[in-house]
């Protein structure tokens, strides 16, 4: 019985070891959402159905893990809605650059729950939107929302 016991505790802690495959499958969702719903020449190179990985793709860092971390995209002149939720396709992103683009849709709303961002630039993006609670972004310590039409009180 014993013998049973430390092989399934043995067994158990390599199955949490490994990477969960759902976060790989949720972040080339995240992509191919990103890539149909935004244009602009920037996004060329992102090669979707050419089995490139998106760590390689331009303005994107992965940890060791292969986890998207960061996302830089200032600059791009890419224009569309930016997908919502962004934070339940990739769970590990910590900084988000967004400046100096044309971004609309409900992403917005949907930030807040990025707890583990600690920088996030959305300087010139042209939106119109009620102002977020930063409230539950703990990790947070850059922020840059000048240049857009917020409405409501900073908290």
């Amino acid at each position: 019985m014993e013998l049973n016991t430390y092989s399934f505790l043995f067994l158990f802690l390599i199955f949490l070891s490994y990477p969960s495959q759902d976060i790989g499958t949720d972040q080339s969702q995240f992509f191919t959402l990103m890539k149909s719903s935004l244009s602009g020449n920037a996004l060329s190179d992102w090669d979707i159905l050419g089995g490139k990985s998106y760590c390689n793709f331009t303005g994107i860092s992965c940890n060791d893990r292969g986890h998207v971390e960061k996302i830089n995209m200032s600059g791009w002149s890419v224009s569309g809605n930016f997908p919502a939720d962004i934070c339940s396709y990739l769970p590990e992103l910590r900084v988000l650059d967004l400046s100096q683009n044309q971004l609309g849709g409900n992403f917005i709303n949907s930030i807040a729950n990025c707890s583990f961002s600690e920088e996030l630039n959305m300087k010139r993006i042209h939106l119109r939107a009620k102002l977020l609670d930063f409230s539950k972004m703990k990790s947070l310590r850059a922020l840059d929302i000048s240049y857009n039409l917020f409405i409501g009180d900073f908290c």
